[in-house]
């Protein structure tokens, strides 16, 4: 078992984190109703990384968010922790759950209202890894649609800022058939369409720009399974 003080290298943490993902997907087939709103398996998942992870800390290095008449000055080395929630990786749209590198000090930008007010959003070299969840029903079109959109926002995030990223996407289907409940409007998969009809495929194993995404497949119980989704390469000389 690594030390809290031995750093994963890339090649390790992504393993850590799908084990964290399918232990969370594993909690909510034996308990689908203990945690109600989409915040809870966030922080779930948010928690478990945090005592996986390690280093759990990491340097970090503060810049102004205006470089004329910024009022603060950081004496003392800064830490913070590598796991964070509701950040903006470069000019992306907030993600759920991001990662920090741990090879190097990150860098936080601070208004000038305090200097303690860090911005939300961060360097994409500085970060690691990128997660979003979603716990809402399928049979909803615009639900659908919100999960192709993450997917998407995630793998333009990897392919045009940060391609070192590792980039996971984690579905609990509310339109799942769960143990003590039935219904007539139950997960078909359909959302999978959006995707392809946005120029995505979908590969049982990764590739350098993948997506990697989970959910449940539809059984008695409900069985975890990952998927990886990258864009479709255009062949030349088409068009």
């Amino acid at each position: 078992m690594a030390s809290s003080d031995e750093i994963l290298p890339p090649s390790a943490v992504a393993p850590v984190i799908s084990e964290c993902i399918l232990q969370l997907l594993r909690e909510y087939v034996l308990m689908p109703f203990l945690d109600l709103r989409e915040a809870n398996p966030q922080a779930r998942l948010w928690t478990m990384l945090r005592d996986r992870l390690t280093p759990k800390i990491v340097r970090a290095t503060i810049k102004p968010h205006r470089t004329l008449e910024h009022p603060h000055v950081h004496h003392e080395e800064l830490w913070t922790s590598r796991v964070q929630l509701q950040m903006k990786v470069g000019g992306a749209k907030v993600t759920d759950i991001i990662v920090f590198r741990a090879d190097r000090p990150v860098t936080l930008t601070c208004y000038d209202t305090g200097p303690a007010d860090v911005v939300a959003k961060v360097c994409p070299e500085d970060v690691e890894a990128a997660i979003e969840i979603k716990a809402a029903p399928s049979w909803n079109r615009k639900d659908r649609r919100s999960f192709a959109d993450d997917i998407e926002k995630l793998h333009e995030l990897r392919t045009k800022a940060a391609p070192h990223l590792c980039c996971f996407f984690v579905l609990l289907d509310k339109s799942l058939s769960v143990p003590g409940a039935t219904s007539s409007r139950l997960s078909d998969g359909s959302w999978r369409t959006t995707l392809l009809e946005r120029g995505f495929e979908m590969s049982l194993s990764p590739s350098l720009s993948c997506v990697e995404a989970w959910d449940l497949e539809s059984g008695d119980p409900p069985i975890p399974r990952v998927e990886y989704w990258s864009k479709r390469r255009p062949v030349v000389g088409q068009g």
